[in-house]
């Protein structure tokens, strides 16, 4: 087994980094030593965050990041180079969030959540790795989501947009470690537990107000807090493995379920995984 990365001194990008998992990715990096850079699209809470971490004695800047832009990724690609250093680690992170199903999501929302939810991260993964590729080393780790694979019924008939992205991100990051064999750069995909973030509180769409109101009370109630979440992240893209599985218990027994259920997405993978557990 290879011998997990030492932070010290490594510069970590994270994207979406204003707050929940991307905020707590930050301070667990830079705790572990890291130097990190936060990129989101709101600063004053970035602020807020850097001045946290540098007040513990650590380093960490922020950047305003529209990760929807070409113009704005590169731009602030080049400050980070020039400011902070090349990455040894990209997190890609960033995340818009609308309701709404197959049948009635609003088609612009969806062409809107596309652009930030995959294109984003592959936006920010190419700027940055020419320089990644010239120095031979570092790791791009895109935060992909069980929803990707096997959403329960009630997130599939209710997040088209969503379920689309995180799918994508799991295509995408298999295309880019492939690209990547002998660069020395590698790719991880990470599937984060079920995490709270104040994001679940401006949710909208077209979805219905009873699902939105039980999906807010479900992650109220069921979700891990975002620092143990980011901590599990944080030590699986140390191994640099492709698939860094951040769940506390669980996952592998549902995608068993899903895949014993014939790929049917119309059954609750959930319920059969705690049926299996049990």
């Amino acid at each position: 087994m290879a011998t997990p990365l030492n932070l010290t001194n490594k510069v970590v990008v994270i994207t979406g980094a204003a707050r929940g998992i991307g905020e707590a990715s930050a301070k667990e990096y830079s705790r572990q030593g890291a130097r990190v850079a936060l990129l989101d699209i709101r600063m004053e809470p970035q602020r807020a965050i850097v001045a946290q971490i540098q007040s513990e004695g650590y380093s960490a800047w922020a950047f305003k990041c529209d990760v929807s832009n070409d113009t704005e990724v590169a731009a602030v690609a080049k400050a980070v180079v020039e400011q902070v250093g090349v990455p040894d680690i990209v997190v890609n992170n960033a995340v818009t969030v609308q309701t709404g199903s197959a049948q009635d999501a609003d088609i612009e929302s969806v062409r809107r959540q596309w652009d930030i939810n995959v294109l984003g991260y592959l936006r920010v993964a190419r700027a940055f790795l020419p320089d990644m590729k010239k120095r031979g080393s570092g790791v791009i780790a895109n935060t992909a989501s069980p929803n990707g694979l096997a959403p329960p019924p009630m997130v599939a008939g209710n997040m088209l947009a969503y379920c689309l992205s995180k799918a994508s991100i799991i295509s995408l990051s298999q295309c880019l470690a492939v690209s990547l064999q002998n660069t020395g750069v590698k790719v991880c995909v990470l599937i984060p537990d079920v995490a709270y973030t104040e994001s679940v509180e401006e949710l909208q769409g077209t979805a219905s107000p009873e699902f939105t109101q039980g999906f807010r009370h479900f992650i109220r109630t069921s979700s891990v807090p975002a620092e143990s979440a980011a901590k599990r992240l944080v030590e699986g893209v140390k191994t640099q493995k492709f698939f860094v599985n951040g769940f506390f218990n669980g996952y592998e027994q549902s995608l068993l379920a899903w895949i014993n259920g014939g790929l049917d997405p119309t059954v609750d993978w959930i319920t059969e995984t705690q049926k299996t557990l049990a």
